[in-house]
């Protein structure tokens, strides 16, 4: 008795899926705190009153938070924010401000994202 053949695609055996591959995440997603304004580093007594934070996600879409604490009232202000990483290192990240928007032009070094601006800011990865 002999068997006919059955022609089965090579890939199928393999069990291959020819769906897309999910691309590395880029270094910038994360948490960031600031840790210098200006170029002048925020001193430690400062820290518990005032604040810079930042979370990014895969979809390169997060959240800016400046947390203050004056005279024992705590206010914190959050601002939706989207990463343009076409050149990353060098990343513009753009902020939603009531309405309207601004951007930052950072630089990513190690655990450092350097941002220019009125005053300036440097972030750490936390």
């Amino acid at each position: 008795m002999q068997l006919a053949r059955v022609h089965i695609p090579v890939a199928a055996l393999l069990g291959v899926s020819f769906t897309a591959c999910k691309d590395e995440t880029d270094p910038i997603v994360g948490d960031w705190k600031v840790i210098e304004v200006g170029g002048e580093a925020i001193p430690a007594e400062y820290a518990d009153e005032y604040n810079i934070q930042m979370h990014i996600e895969d979809d390169l879409k997060g959240e800016l938070v400046t947390y203050y604490n004056y005279d024992g009232k705590e206010m914190d202000y959050r601002y939706d924010i989207v990463v343009d990483a076409d050149a990353a290192p060098k990343y513009r990240i753009d902020i939603k401000i009531e309405g309207e928007s601004d951007s930052l032009n950072c630089t990513l070094g190690g655990d450092r994202l350097v941002c220019d601006g009125v005053d300036g800011f440097t972030f750490k990865r936390q």
